[in-house]
């Protein structure tokens, strides 16, 4: 009796679990969220038409900016208050105080909606992608 091999077996594993040992959370680019610092920042968003860092709106409307699939924080910094939403409503959101460095974990979000408080303002952001 002979013993004729079968060849190697593949794992099934979906794409998204691949490389991290399936339990860690992905951000939008499929890349693992091991809690590391990002590996590069992106001063602006990843919208058609894009919106730099520093943003100057002097009548206190509402901002959208569409986060890079890679993204995994975002970084606030202004001249004046300014709530950050999750949605266009601003229902619910955190007043990121003026003239200091606010951080937010974004990497399953898919756009962040900016309020800076009436006046004239400068509002500086960037996004730490990995």
């Amino acid at each position: 009796m002979s013993y004729t091999f079968g060849g190697y077996k593949t794992k099934s594993v979906s794409p998204n679990l691949a490389s991290n040992f399936s339990n860690l959370q992905v951000d939008g680019g499929r890349n693992a969220l091991t809690g590391l610092v990002g590996n590069f920042m992106q001063s602006k968003d990843a919208a058609e038409s894009p919106v730099y860092s520093p943003i100057s709106n002097g009548s206190g409307t509402g901002l959208t900016l569409k986060v890079p699939q890679n993204a995994a924080q975002f970084r606030i910094n202004g001249n004046v208050s300014c709530v950050v939403g999750e949605d266009s409503t601003y229902t619910y959101g955190h007043l990121a105080p003026a003239d200091t460095d606010t951080v937010f974990d974004c990497a399953n979000q898919q756009y962040i909606y900016l309020k800076p408080s009436n006046g004239t303002n400068t509002i500086y952001f960037q996004f730490v992608c990995i």
